[in-house]
């Protein structure tokens, strides 16, 4: 694959890289570009995506669906060629949503207004409060929680 130089403005505040098939999605503050082997191509409010101010991102293998955390309208379920926002549904998905991790067998830990929420089999249940969450990895069985600290 030829070099991909992405950049929409002078600084496009990546946020976020996951692999989907053949691909790559990108997450920024600006948007989220798709890179495949033969284009690119972004995709942003201006293109009726719900918001640009994007976060972490995870492709479920399983349900065959990006799910994206978001600054301003909460975690986005985006299937091809349809995108499903958890904001109108659930009062607890109204807020910013930055870093993603998923388990199978536990669910999908989500950063949101600096505490850890766990969603497994539709109830979501706040796991760890703090006034300075920044992000979350998973490492084998373990979950890290990252903060300015």
């Amino acid at each position: 694959m030829d070099e991909v130089k992405i950049s929409q403005g002078e600084d496009p505040f990546l946020t976020d890289i996951e692999s989907v098939n053949d691909m790559l999605v990108v997450t920024s503050r600006k948007g989220m570009y798709i890179v495949s082997p033969s284009t690119t191509a972004f995709y942003s409010e201006e293109d009726v995506f719900p918001t640009n101010l994007l976060g972490g991102a995870f492709y479920d293998h399983f349900e065959g669906c990006l799910f994206v955390g978001t600054a301003t309208r909460g975690l986005l379920k985006l299937i091809p060629k349809r995108c499903h926002s958890f904001y109108e549904n659930r009062p607890e998905f109204q807020r910013s949503y930055g870093a993603l991790v998923y388990d199978r067998e536990r669910g999908l830990y989500i950063n949101g207004n600096s505490q850890v929420n766990h969603f497994f089999q539709g109830r979501i249940q706040k796991i760890q409060p703090g006034p300075s969450i920044t992000g979350l990895s998973q490492f084998g069985d373990t979950l890290a929680v990252r903060d300015w600290e």
